[in-house]
């Protein structure tokens, strides 16, 4: 295996570590949201298991990147009134499919999910699989295309999943499913881009190491009502 294709099945295997469907199927799926469609679909493809530390890593980084540190362990914290109190872990907690809302970052509004879907979570995770069963290409000896199926599952697994099964009903929202149940103000599809792109840049690099650059661009003029 060359060692272009051994990146392209890197980055493949750093999008498939998550299911699209994650906020729909945590706590929920007893195989837990790494056991379902995304094991499936990484036996599917063939994607080889010495890959996963470098997933999993940079995993933890994207999750670093993109949503605050949640404790693990239950913490005692002391109030103003000096008094002290313990919050439990699982506080931290939160079952989305519960109250599955989306709000609209600049007018507010609320798009509850629960008006537009209301399937059993087999239909949900056989509608995932199905859709990205579609984007899995294969060369002319019948082998994964690492490179195509990556950039299959990059440009269309996004897209709202065209079949009969219920997951459907989705439609436009499926792109915007979020990746944190507990802050959700980024997508799923946000992860698996940074997770991806985090295995690229330490695929790049001799020792297995990325640097990260942060820039800000400011505005040309002030935000003003007219």
């Amino acid at each position: 295996m060359t060692q272009n294709t051994n990146l392209w099945q890197a980055k493949t295997a750093a999008r498939l570590h998550d299911p699209a469907e994650k906020a729909l199927v945590l706590f929920r799926d007893p195989k837990g949201h790494e056991g379902g469609t995304s094991k499936e679909l990484r036996d599917l493809f063939g994607l080889d298991e010495a890959m996963e530390p470098t997933v999993t890593r940079a995993d933890w980084w994207a999750a670093a990147g993109d949503r605050p540190k949640w404790p693990s362990q239950n913490l005692e914290i002391r109030t103003k009134t000096g008094e002290t109190k313990t919050i439990k872990s699982d506080d931290f907690s939160v079952r989305w499919y519960r109250e599955p809302v989306l709000i609209h970052p600049l007018t507010g509004q609320k798009f509850d999910l629960r008006t537009l879907f209301d399937g059993e979570i087999g239909d949900i995770k056989a509608g995932s699989l199905a859709h990205h069963k579609r984007l899995h290409q294969k060369t002319a000896d019948g082998t994964t295309d690492w490179q195509k199926t990556l950039l299959a599952l990059w440009r269309f697994a996004p897209e709202k999943p065209d079949n009969a099964i219920d997951i459907a009903q989705l439609g436009a929202l499926w792109h915007l499913l979020p990746a944190d149940t507990r802050i959700p103000d980024h997508s799923i599809w946000d992860h698996l881009d940074l997770t991806s792109a985090f295995v690229g840049a330490f695929s790049g690099d001799e020792n297995g190491e990325a640097a990260l650059l942060t820039m800000s661009i400011g505005p040309v003029q002030s935000f003003r009502n007219r």
